[in-house]
């Protein structure tokens, strides 16, 4: 049975993280928002700044 669950990730390592779980079929949830100050490449920021969510069945 899958359950979602919270994943504390060191700081601006949220996207890099969501990659490598997504590359190994693990469903994850990163909710964003606009940043107003865009790092380059990116028009978001996280949400939650240092957390994400997946979906994993141990």
């Amino acid at each position: 049975m899958l359950h979602w669950y919270v994943l504390h990730v060191k700081p601006n390592a949220e996207y890099r993280v969501t990659e490598a779980l997504t590359a190994q079929r693990v469903e994850t949830f990163l909710p964003t928002i606009k940043s107003h100050r865009p790092r380059p490449g990116r028009a978001t920021t996280p949400l939650f700044p240092s957390y994400l969510f997946a979906r994993i069945d141990f």
